[in-house]
């Protein structure tokens, strides 16, 4: 399929009366937060021990890698430069890959992007 064929199918989503088409709608048109479980974690996932014994991680980013392990939808990671950002999504990467989980990394900026992907590959993430 083309990626001009994956874009027009995707946007036909969009245009669709179903439960999930409406829920796209409501994220991207209405900007609706993101959802997240809110039930407990459970400490045999592999990914949630990984997070708790990663030693480089602060109790803020530790925060913010549980947070997206329990998005539903999707998660953001700001901040102000040099907050460690980039070294928090290396170890969500990590913790995601460890589910199976499939991933999609943006930024507002290229170089952003392009930092992760050095950083992951550094340490043979991928």
């Amino acid at each position: 399929m083309t990626s001009f064929a994956v874009m027009r199918f995707n946007l036909i989503q969009l245009f669709l009366e179903n439960a999930w088409s409406s829920h796209l709608r409501r994220m991207i048109v209405d900007l609706e937060a993101p959802r997240f479980d809110s039930g407990c974690i459970f400490s045999q996932d592999p990914a949630i021990s990984y997070v708790w014994s990663e030693g480089n991680l602060n109790d803020d980013q530790r925060r913010a890698i549980l947070k997206i392990l329990t998005a539903r939808d999707y998660a953001l990671i700001l901040g102000m430069p040099g907050t460690g950002k980039t070294s928090t999504m290396v170890h969500a990467v990590k913790a995601l890959l460890i589910r199976g989980a499939s991933i999609l990394l943006t930024s507002y900026t290229n170089s952003a992007v392009d930092n992760l992907l050095i950083k992951l590959k550094d340490q043979v993430i991928f």
